[in-house]
Formats: C-alpha cells, structure tokens, sequence
C-alpha cells in the first residue's frame, strides 16, 4: 500500500525529480517551528515564573507572553527555513536561486537562443 505522497511523487518524478528532498525540507521547517513554538513559550514562562514579584500584570493572564512570543518565534524560523527549502529546491531544479540569479540565467538562455545550430 502506497501512500498519496509517494503516488503523487511517482507521478510527477519526471518533472519534479527533487521532489523528495523538498518535501523532507519542508517537514524539518515545520518540525522546527512546531519547536521554536514549545522552547519560546516555556522559556517565557520559567522566565516569567521566577520574576513573578516583579511582573506588574494580573496572573489570569500569565499564559499570553509565552503563547505570544512562541507563536512569534514559531513564524520567524518556519519562515525563515522554508525559505532555505525554496531557494535549495530551485537551485537544484536549476531554475533562478540566490545560488544562480536570474538575470544570469537569462543570459544563458539568450546565448544559447542565439547560437544558430551547425549544419550536419
């Protein structure tokens, strides 16, 4: 029994051939975020616990820095990743990246445009 991802990888390998790494990418972004998410809300929250005589708000509302400032934390870095996983796909989809600008490849596809083809 296949999974839909491997039918749909299958189906598109032809087109897509690093499909595979891009979705393994994807999943570590998001691992990572759903992390950063815990790590920043129970850091917040010890930090919070061992200067509660010094913090000024209502304790019904203790949770709300540490939710917040997990889901800030959360954003930044699966952003952040899955920005590296779409620059790593494009690179070696061999379309335009940071690792090959674009108006380079256009360049490459203007000079092969314009080469005429030898005859045989």
């Amino acid at each position: 029994m296949t999974t839909r991802f491997e039918r749909v990888t299958d189906e598109y390998k032809e087109k897509y051939p690093h499909m595979k790494s891009y979705a393994a990418c994807q999943s570590r972004a998001f691992m990572t975020g759903c992390f950063s998410f815990v790590a920043g809300g129970a850091f917040i929250f010890v930090a919070q616990e061992l200067l509660k005589s010094h913090i000024p708000y209502n304790r019904k509302h203790i949770l709300l820095a540490p939710i917040a400032v997990g889901t800030i934390a959360a954003y930044a870095v699966t952003r952040h990743n899955t920005r590296l996983c779409q620059q790593m796909w494009l690179a070696m989809e061999e379309k335009h990246s940071e690792v090959t600008p674009l108006e380079e490849r256009l360049q490459e596809k203007n000079q092969t445009m314009t080469e005429s083809p030898k005859p045989v």
